[in-house]
């Protein structure tokens, strides 16, 4: 398993959760980058720059999933 970020609430009408990212899902890795904490994960975040695409990978049920073309509003 990887480390990472559990999604606990997700705004049902967001463009994740319409590509299918769910309550539970363990947020590893954003682009190419590895995440191991909520700290990391906000620190890309606020990175990602508008209009910029990006891959989304997380796990669900010992499963690697991945949302891809996402970008910033």
């Amino acid at each position: 398993g990887h480390r990472g970020v559990i999604v606990f609430k997700i705004n049902k009408g967001s463009e994740l959760a319409r590509k299918g990212l769910q309550k539970g899902d363990l947020i590893y890795k954003i682009g190419n980058i590895e995440i191991d904490s909520l700290e990391d994960f906000k620190q890309i975040v606020v990175r990602l720059r508008r209009n910029q695409r990006f891959s989304l990978f997380f796990e669900r049920d010992r499963e690697e999933w991945a949302i891809r073309n996402l970008f910033v509003r």
